[in-house]
């Protein structure tokens, strides 16, 4: 078996060939109405069954294996009547025929996924030894099988089928057997009443909330510039080129040595000899800033030597993390202009990665100044004062994590978001994941507000505006949902499970185009 890193890039280029499909047709839109006439016309074949003419009959069509079990497709396994089933789907409704081959490819994969994890369950039915008698299987295909008319068992359907057609069938249910009681046994989730009543709690009372925001953006621009003036060596900048020899300290040398008769060979010399992704522009590096060439070397000494070169001048040999290094200075120092917007913007770019407790404490004290005229004058006349908008969410319980399933493609959140006038307010995309957050503002009672709070790049004041009990037969609907929801997590983690083992082997991009694109092309 390959190694995964193999795979991956196979299934890559597979996938462009996949893809290359949909770039014919800005190519030469002539041939690609051809095409999509000739597409219209096969698109049965295609959907319906794999072009098996063009191979041998004892060739096997292989897409994968999972803990050594083939992903086969032939007629009649569970590989097949899934494409059957879902090609099926995609003809009762409209066909887009200018992409009828991303469509016939997702037939195709989603069956192949399918297969894959009924493969991986059956793994589990026969690790676990699973039996299933003659008598079981018989009552199954009698009650479940294909030979219902109606919904009751036709005798006569039955005895019109074929053996070799009567044994496929017993086959397949006999996976289907097994695979469904894997899935009842261990994917099927216990939800006990202690469960459900958290649930409900979470649920049962419900808050809205007008706050006002402080955003880090808005950090005045001439506490950035004072910022600066006082670290103004850290926001120098300087022009350079550099060579970097990662082999030996000698190779180093003798290129230094070179420079050292003539120094005007250096972006030639870059372009021969130098290891690194500047070597191809002559060893241009371009524009630095002291901070960030603090990064680059072992010892702030090198930094400040780098910095104190003249235009044109070349440096010693200075060992770092990539190797040996030889700079030239292009264009020397120079300290940043705070007039410029530019390097405000600098400034601040800096302040909010290293230095976001300045920030946060001032706008903590605006929040705590805001707070104590709220509490005296009111929170409207407080935001008025300050020249703020303020917002009001709507009804909502504690929705730690942001809980959501999907349903037959349909995505369900188990909780009522956070929203302002109905819409996701993209303030609160964070705070279901912020458990100080939602302690705080689900604490308050109506009238009270919460202190200064830290969400992203805000500080955030709440004011509680009302608190409201949900109506039992709201809980209950709840109470349904959840199952829903914890089936649809155990499969999305069985899932992870299976296509993130070391003992799956994909193939199908590499398949799919052999058998479909290659042809085509």
């Amino acid at each position: 078996m390959g190694s995964r890193e193999n795979r991956r890039r196979k299934s890559k280029l597979a996938e462009d060939n996949i893809r290359s499909v949909e770039k014919k047709k800005s190519s030469n839109k002539l041939m690609w109405f051809g095409s999509l006439i000739l597409l219209v016309l096969i698109v049965v074949t295609f959907i319906g069954a794999p072009l098996l003419t063009q191979f041998s009959s004892s060739e096997r069509i292989i897409f994968g294996t999972y803990k050594g079990k083939s992903i086969e497709y032939k007629a009649g396994n569970y590989f097949s009547k899934q494409r059957d089933y879902l090609a099926d789907q995609i003809q009762d409704s409209e066909r887009d025929y200018e992409n009828i081959e991303w469509q016939i490819y997702q037939i195709w994969k989603e069956a192949y996924d399918r297969t894959v994890l009924h493969t991986a369950l059956l793994e589990l039915s026969e690790s676990s030894e699973m039996l299933i008698t003659d008598e079981q299987l018989d009552r199954m295909i009698v009650e479940q099988g294909p030979y219902l008319v109606d919904g009751e068992f036709s005798e006569r359907l039955y005895n019109n089928t074929s053996n070799a057609e009567k044994q496929t069938n017993r086959s397949f249910m006999l996976e289907s057997v097994k695979a469904d009681l894997v899935r009842q046994d261990l994917l099927t989730p216990v939800i006990s009443d202690a469960e459900a009543d958290f649930i409900k709690s979470m649920a049962s009372v419900e808050r809205k909330f007008r706050f006002i925001t402080f955003p880090f953006s808005e950090f005045p621009k001439d506490r950035i510039a004072a910022y600066g003036e006082e670290n103004r060596d850290l926001f120098r900048k300087i022009s350079l080129s550099r060579i970097t020899i990662k082999s030996d300290k000698k190779a180093a040398e003798t290129v230094y040595q070179q420079l050292q008769q003539d120094p005007l060979l250096f972006g030639d010399l870059a372009r021969s000899h130098s290891e690194d992704a500047y070597a191809e522009k002559g060893g241009e590096m371009g524009s630095i800033r002291y901070y960030s060439a603090l990064s680059m070397f072992s010892e702030s000494s090198d930094v400040d030597y780098i910095f104190d070169l003249q235009p044109g001048e070349v440096s010693k040999i200075i060992e770092g993390p990539s190797g040996f290094m030889i700079y030239r200075c292009d264009i020397a120092a120079g300290y940043a202009d705070l007039t410029s917007e530019l390097e405000i913007q600098e400034v601040r770019n800096y302040m909010e990665r290293f230095e976001r407790g300045i920030i946060e404490d001032y706008f903590l004290q605006a929040g705590e100044d805001f707070l104590s005229e709220a509490e005296t004058n009111g929170f409207e006349s407080a935001a008025l004062l300050r020249g703020k908008l303020y917002k009001e969410t709507d009804y909502f319980p504690v929705n730690y994590g942001n809980l959501a399933f999907q349903f037959y493609g349909t995505a369900y959140p188990v909780f009522q978001s956070i929203t302002v006038n109905g819409e996701i307010n993209q303030l609160f995309q964070s705070a279901a994941r912020d458990l100080f957050f939602l302690s705080a503002i689900h604490s308050l009672n109506e009238g009270e507000y919460s202190e200064p709070l830290i969400l992203d790049d805000n500080i955030v004041i709440m004011e509680c505006t009302g608190v409201k009990t949900v109506p039992d037969e709201e809980l209950e609907m709840l109470t349904m949902v959840y199952p829903a929801a914890v089936q649809y997590w155990y499969d999305q983690d069985f899932t992870r499970l299976v296509f993130q083992s070391e003992d799956f082997e994909d193939n199908f991009n590499q398949e799919f185009t052999r058998i479909f694109l290659s042809q085509e092309q």
